[in-house]
């Protein structure tokens, strides 16, 4: 997820502090999960996300999806670009299915109420969205060996869950290599995925 912001009030706030008030711009197609994607969104969140409360949205917020490519959920209701928005996510090639399992950790991070918007702003004031990605990358038999799920930032997050999904539920190799890495670092949230001491303590991110 990748957040511009302007003319935001620089009043310090924590990751339980309330979303910042604002009025989204209107998507061009909005509709509820599937049975196809929540079943497999409880593979891994169990009953930790109201399902009945999540959106998917073709565009909106700005047109920024369609301009950056990505997705975005800043309050807990996906946004993707007009082109990769699908019907079902449950029913697409594997990438896709992992893509989508990133956007629902920032899904269940704001319902555990994680301000993804103030977050993902402090990121980007630290160059975590620029071309090279740095927000998403982790290194868990190098610069993050031994750290706790809570002590990754917010895009690490989804990308250690989406990559456990990955490499438990769609068999891909290249994650399989680093499951024992991956099951270290979730066993807490694959036992408890409702607790909101999970939910990042940090906006930092890993060196390459």
């Amino acid at each position: 997820m990748k957040v511009t912001l302007t003319k935001l009030h620089t009043k310090e706030q924590g990751p339980d502090s309330p979303p910042i008030q604002h009025t989204l711009p209107q998507a061009s197609s909005t509709r509820d999960l599937t049975a196809g994607e929540i079943a497999m969104a409880q593979i891994l969140f169990k009953d930790a996300i109201d399902y009945g409360k999540v959106k998917i949205h073709r565009g909106g917020l700005f047109g920024q999806p369609n301009r950056s490519q990505n997705a975005m959920t800043p309050r807990g209701e996906i946004h993707f670009p007009d082109q990769y928005f699908k019907a079902d996510y449950s029913a697409e090639d594997a990438p896709t299915l992992m893509w989508f399992m990133h956007e629902m950790v920032h899904v269940w991070q704001y319902q555990l109420g994680y301000n993804l918007i103030w977050n993902g702003f402090k990121i980007g004031l630290k160059g975590g969205y620029d071309a090279n990605a740095k927000a998403y990358y982790y290194d868990l038999k190098g610069a993050d060996t031994g750290k706790q799920f809570h002590q990754f930032n917010m895009e690490q997050q989804g990308q250690l869950i989406a990559n456990y999904f990955g490499a438990t539920e769609l068999g891909m190799g290249k994650y399989q290599e680093e499951l024992q890495e991956l099951r270290r670092v979730l066993k807490d949230f694959l036992v408890q995925p409702k607790n909101p001491a999970l939910l990042p303590y940090t906006t930092e991110f890993t060196k390459p």
